[in-house]
């Protein structure tokens, strides 16, 4: 019995593209988020507390972020494999 395998190459890339663009970008409002805080005028234990607890928030998005990352670009690295395999038995 065989099977036919469908996989749409463009728009799989298309959304292997947003998932790493996604990730940048979540990647750096993380960061981008954690350094207005600390630059805010702001004096006190309090403030200490709050940048650990959004340290912790935000080395947690990063590291989300990059398994996004990653994740997109195995799934750029899954297309380009079927495609090879694809060209061969096109030829």
């Amino acid at each position: 019995m065989s099977h036919k395998i469908l996989l749409e190459t463009d728009s799989t890339e298309a959304l292997a593209y947003k998932m790493r663009a996604t990730a940048d970008a979540f990647y750096d409002y993380a960061a981008s988020i954690y350094a207005r805080v600390a630059w805010t005028n702001w004096d006190g234990d309090s403030k200490d507390e709050y940048l650990y607890q959004l340290q912790q928030c935000t080395s947690t998005i990063k590291q989300l972020s990059d398994h996004l990352d990653l994740l997109g670009f195995q799934l750029s690295q899954e297309v380009e494999q079927w495609v090879i395999t694809a060209a061969k038995f096109g030829s």
